[in-house]
Parts: structure tokens; sequence; C-alpha cells
């Protein structure tokens, strides 16, 4: 700070009587120094210029001078870090202790020449100064006079120090001072520090604290971290300030502190092992040190999202059909899904397929033509994602076209097949087709090989009329002609007539015969051997019924 004086002297005359009345002392033992807020005051700021008359109380809190029941307490003021000077010679005394800014203030001090702008006290014995007041060594209600008090600060203000330890040591009645085992003073004290106007404030102690760390698995891929702050065996509930938590050297977030606890929750985690630190900074008027917590470690397991099968199945050809599974997860595609669909046809598994950004494919073969399969798909699941199946989807294949030869009746509405042999068309042509005689253009179409064969597959117009047609097969210059016919469609509510077959009657069909038995009959050649012996033997009944005819009608008649 900035002296406020440009002169550092102290007049011995300046400082009074230290010490006034003494007060009883209780026992405490064994030996030990109090340390820092051991001393307290009745007063926690003032100006050093302002002490009058009145007295500021003085409180030694757990002095423990030993066994040593005649020893003396002396006052002292002491640079921050020396209040507990290391004494070489206790038997010498007056002395100098290294840190140690006055003593013995009822004799006075002498201010020594300096080196490092501090004075440089001495103080000897001078017993009546301070009184003995034996009957404890906790002292409690001694009593400076607040113009020694003032005397001092004024003195260390004018020396430009900015802060100052007040305290007690403990000096035998032979005049030694009481170590401790680490043969240093046995002292208590509380620290001031001066502003510049030459005020002093009392330093108020901050409690050591401990920082504890909790890291606990919360939700999907989350994390919960509390840090709890703790001083004196208890959590700090008064304490305030910040925790900063850290992952390595990445901080992760930070949390107020409330209650002595302070909690951050992540999101988002990777799966695997987790470790944390928690460091607390108080809040500049919180009366607790910040410390860091140990690190803390938390596992992240995977958690498995549900999924979804959609199932898409596309008829190929008469015996084979195209399967696509994609799996979803949350309403879209599980594209991180790994793993491979299964699928099944009518009941049994038919193969399987390898996920790729959440869809795996299969073609099924071998199937039967012309009936209904149904399909489905399952999914294993892996390591992020849980198994499911799909819904089952029916799909009706067609039946296998029929070969189709020169002279061959077709049915209206039938699937049919042309294998053409090698120079049938131009090499790598595209084959199409039409039916004559009136020319009706067909929407199927057939790739030669190079060698120039193609297998033409198409389906008889429905509406193609009875009688003789030919299927005229184009691949580029080349044409190929296959002759084939309609046979005509049989009405059934044609009347019947006489000697007609009664055809079959249904509810809502009325009984029809068939007339046309004679051409059925003779469309094959043991139909066509049956009636022409069928025609003979009618004839020659025919014959004979003439034959008697005439002898009736020109025989003699007998009276």
């Amino acid at each position: 700070m900035t002296p406020s004086k440009p002169t550092r002297r102290l007049a011995i005359g300046a400082i009074t009587a230290f010490l006034a009345a003494g007060a009883a002392i209780a026992t405490v033992a064994p030996a030990s120094a109090a340390g820092q807020g051991g001393v307290t005051l009745g007063a926690t700021s003032g100006a050093a210029a302002d002490f009058g008359g009145a007295k500021v109380p003085v409180n030694a809190i757990d002095l423990d001078c030993g066994s040593d029941d005649t020893a003396w307490v002396r006052p002292f003021l002491a640079l921050p870090g020396s209040e507990r000077p290391l004494v070489t010679d206790p038997s010498v005394y007056p002395f100098k202790l290294d840190g140690i800014v006055a003593a013995d203030i009822g004799s006075g001090v002498i201010t020594g020449p300096t080196t490092d702008g501090k004075p440089d006290p001495y103080f000897w014995n001078n017993p009546d100064a301070v009184k003995a007041l034996l009957s404890s060594n906790a002292y409690y209600n001694v009593e400076f006079s607040q113009q020694t008090i003032g005397g001092w600060l004024q003195v260390e203000g004018q020396a430009g120090v900015d802060t100052l330890s007040l305290g007690f040591m403990c000096v035998s009645s032979g005049g030694q001072i009481l170590t401790g085992a680490d043969n240093r003073a046995l002292t208590s004290w509380t620290t001031l520090s001066f502003d510049a106007a030459g005020a002093w404030h009392v330093v108020v102690q901050k409690a050591d604290t401990t920082t504890t760390l909790a890291a606990t698995a919360s939700g999907a891929y989350g994390a919960s971290l509390n840090a709890t702050i703790a001083a004196g065996g208890s959590t700090a509930a008064a304490a305030t300030g910040t925790v900063d938590f850290f992952e390595g050297a990445d901080k992760v977030g930070s949390a107020a502190v409330a209650g002595g606890v302070a909690t951050l929750g992540l999101t988002g985690l990777s799966v695997g092992d987790h470790s944390y630190t928690a460091v607390y900074t108080p809040a500049a008027d919180a009366a607790f040190n910040g410390s860091t917590a140990p690190a803390a470690t938390v596992t992240i397991t995977a958690v498995k999202s549900d999924t979804k099968v959609g199932l898409d199945v596309k008829a190929k050809g008469a015996d084979s059909a195209d399967l696509t599974a994609t799996v979803t997860a949350g309403g879209a595609t599980a594209a991180a899904a790994t793993g491979a669909v299964d699928f099944y046809a009518d009941g049994g598994k038919i193969g399987s397929g390898t996920l790729d950004a959440g869809v795996a494919t299969y073609t099924a073969t071998g199937l039967k033509d012309g009936a209904k399969h149904t399909f489905s798909a399952k999914y294993a699941g892996d390591s992020a994602f849980n198994a499911s199946e799909s819904s089952t989807v029916t799909v009706a294949l067609p039946a296998k076209p029929t070969p189709l030869k020169d002279g061959d009746v077709v049915t209206p509405g039938a699937a049919y097949t042309v294998s053409l042999p090698a120079g049938s068309f131009d090499a790598s042509s595209t084959v199409t087709g039409e039916i004559h005689s009136d020319p009706i253009r067909l929407t199927e179409t057939a790739p030669a090989t190079a060698d120039g064969a193609a297998d033409y597959t198409f389906t008889a117009p429905a509406n193609l009329p009875s009688g003789a047609h030919q299927l005229v097969l184009t691949g580029g210059s080349k044409t190929v002609t296959i002759a084939f016919s309609v046979a005509a469609a049989v009405d059934p509510t044609t009347p019947a007539g006489p000697g007609t077959t009664p055809a079959a009657g249904g509810a809502n069909n009325p009984v029809s015969f068939a007339t046309d038995w004679i051409g059925t009959a003779a469309s094959t050649p043991g139909g066509l051997i049956a009636l022409i012996a069928a025609a003979l033997a009618a004839l020659s009944a025919a014959t004979a019924g003439v034959a008697v005819l005439i002898r009736r009608r020109f025989a003699p008649r007998i009276r």
C-alpha cells in the first residue's frame, strides 16, 4: 500500500501499556499452536488514527503453552507466513525472530537498521508489562488498549505493509520462547489487511474444503455429475461459487454451487468409460478455499433402439420374386444398423441379405408358378438395434408360358413362349411381334442373342377372335411366322336341339345341349373311325328296313 506518511519512525513513548487487566485461563494440553484464527477481535475493521480511550476485546482461542504453568503470553505483529517463527536459541532473550515485526508492546519497540523496507525490531523481557494469568493456557478476554494497537498499525502502515498478523506467543517465566516439536514458537493469531486509506480489516479465515465427485449414468448415453463441497468433515452448505467439470483436459461444463452441491447433466456420450474431475472455485466473498475432486468414472453402455422391418415383394417372372427389406428405427431408416435379414417364403427360410444403409435384398427363385406365395423378413438385431420381423406379404405369381409351335390352338388371355434357333434374327436385334391377319401389335419384346436366337414370350390378347392367325416375329431384317388358330368359343346360352347332349347347368345358367358332337368326335382318329362305323351300321339297318317294306308290298296275298 502507499505509505500515509513519508517517515518510518516510532516513538517508544507513543506506545502505552499493551495489556490492561488479566482474566482467568483454563488449562488445555498437550502443547500446540492454535494457529490462524486463534485470535479474535471485538471489531472487524477500524482506522488506526481513530483509536481513542476505548478498548477492543481480543481473545486468544485454544493457545496451549504446555506444561509450564508459569509461562507468559506476549503479543506480536508478524508478516503473513511468519506467525510461527523457527527458534534456534530459545534461551537468548531479548532476541530477533524472522518475520516478527513487533513484540513486547508494553516495553516498546526499537526499530533497527532496515534492508527490506520493513522494521527490524528488538524486543526484551519486561514481565510486568504482560500479566502471567496462568490459571489456564487458553487465553480469552485479554484486552489490548486501542492506543497500543493503533500505534502498531500506524507504524506498519507507514512502512508500506499491506497485511500483518496480530497474535500471542508463549514465553517461559525464565524468558525462553516455548516451542513445539518442530522448534517453532507456540503462537495464535489473526490476520489484518490495510487499505489505501490506512484502515485495517480482519481477514476472514477461509476454511479449507474437499470436493468429492460422483458420476452416474443417466438415461440413454447420458451421465449426471454431482460435486459436493465439504469443510470440517461435513457438507459446506454455506459454500458459494462455481464448479467446473472436466474430462481429461477438456472442460465439459460448469454449475453453480447451491447448498454445498453442484450438479451437471451430460448427454450424447459415446459408449465406454468416461473419467471426470471437478474443480471448486469459491465466490470472492466466500469463507471457503477452493479444492479439486479426485477423478470419478462412469461407464456408458449401448442402449438398443427398437426397429421395424418393412418388406416389399415384386414378382419376377413365373417362378421368382425380388424381396427388399428396410429396417427403420424412430421412424427413419436405420442406416447404422448392421447384420443380416433372413427372408422366408410360405413359412420356410429361403435365404439372407446383408444390411447396407438399412436395406437388405434377396431374389427368391424356384417358386411354383401360377400360385400365391406368402413372404416375410426377420432382422436379428445388433449391439445397437433390437431384432424385429416384418408383416407377411402375399404375391400371386403368373403361370409359366406354354410353348407355342406352328399349328397350335391358342387360348386368348394365356401366355405363350416361342424358342427360335440361331440365325432366326439379326444378331443382337430387338425382336418384336404382331398377330395377323388383322395386325395386332404385341407389347412384348425379346432380345436376340449374338447368333440370332431368341426366346419370345407373349400373352395372347383376350379379345383375339376365333379362326386362323399368324404370329409374325421381326428381328432386324429377318422375320419368322408361326401359324396358330383360336377355337370358337362355346356359347352356353345356345338353345338345345334334338339329339344334343345336355351341358352343365348352374344356379344362374340355363341347361343347354352341345350340338357340335360330330365335329368333336371326328377331331381324333379313334373318334373318326367310330363315327364311320356308326354310319355304316345305320346304313345297313336302313337297307334292311327298306327290304322288309318291299317284300310286304309285293308279296302275294293268301286268302
